[in-house]
């Protein structure tokens, strides 16, 4: 019998029917702060031969930077970085790394289903990809503990399947931010999506500075986004904690940062950046939220 991951937040961090579902998605790529279209599907592409986009090897993205919070909030700021993706490639797994909130099961969390599922359907667990990195790093355990409630990496599905973006998964919850951790974590995905040969994209699930006043929260995460953009796990790590930085996925960001070099990242490119005051009107508590890629340079 198949095991499915059932959606721990449908309905609360994203709209619960499919149609509706659907709707919600495509209103963050046009929604003011988002790209502005909805980018065209794989399957569209190839049918259409009038379609207007068009892909260009140079752009082959190998990782991406993605928020995770409820969809009128970061929805839009998330729809960036899936239209990169979207005019990029199309991976067979996207490999979605996110932290674990709650702080339950092991350290380094790989889910043992075979599937999960959302409302757009299911999506399958890339068993073999998981089977390669399990075998490589003594901290990576199967515990489906760290999977069962969270939403980081729930929250990116729904995007990958309504793109046709991925054709597998393979969650990660990360509840690390030990630098040699997270930098052995992201060199041991990079070296098992080369052993078995996958066509796989990184994604890392966070938001950035939580709770404080807009202006306070953008001048906090500036430092981040160069730290993205200059592909530097380390420092990343080492700016949050000197500066006691309040973003939830440090751990993620940082392996997901270390495995985009490991696979010949040439650059980081912030796509775009804002608070939930920007995007929900929230007032003074403000959420930061970034999008962002990991280019890979010729396909």
């Amino acid at each position: 019998m198949t095991d499915v991951r059932q959606p721990a937040v449908a309905g609360e961090f994203y709209r619960g029917d499919p149609a509706a579902l659907k709707e919600q998605i495509e209103a963050c790529f046009t929604n003011e702060h988002g790209p502005g279209t909805v980018p065209e599907t794989e399957a569209k592409r190839e049918s259409d031969p009038r379609s207007g986009e068009s892909r260009s090897p140079q752009e082959r993205l190998l990782g991406l930077v993605v928020p995770h919070a409820g969809y009128p909030y970061s929805g839009p700021i998330a729809a960036h970085s899936y239209a990169a993706l979207a005019r990029s490639w199309t991976p067979e797994t996207a490999v979605v790394l996110g932290p674990n909130h709650r702080q339950v099961g092991a350290e380094i969390a790989l889910p043992s289903h075979d599937a999960w599922e959302t409302p757009l359907g299911t999506l399958p667990v890339d068993d073999r990809l998981r089977d390669e990195l399990l075998g490589t790093a003594e901290a990576i355990r199967i515990d489906d503990r760290a999977h069962g409630a969270e939403h980081a990496v729930e929250v990116q599905l729904p995007f990958l399947q309504q793109l046709e973006a991925t054709s597998r998964i393979l969650p990660v919850s990360v509840a690390t931010r030990e630098r040699s951790r997270c930098e052995s974590l992201g060199e041991a995905i990079a070296r098992a999506i080369d052993a078995i040969g996958r066509d796989a994209v990184v994604i890392a699930s966070t938001d950035l500075t939580h709770y404080e006043p807009p202006e306070a929260a953008t001048a906090a995460d500036e430092p981040v986004l160069d730290l993205l953009a200059d592909l530097d796990p380390v420092g990343l790590l080492d700016h949050v904690e000197r500066t006691a930085h309040t973003m939830c996925g440090p751990g993620a960001t940082a392996a997901t940062l270390s495995a985009g070099s490991r696979l010949g990242a040439e650059s980081g490119t912030v796509y775009a950046y804002a608070t939930s005051a920007d995007t929900a009107t929230t007032g003074g508590r403000t959420v930061g939220y970034a999008a962002a890629g990991i280019d890979g340079g010729d396909a």
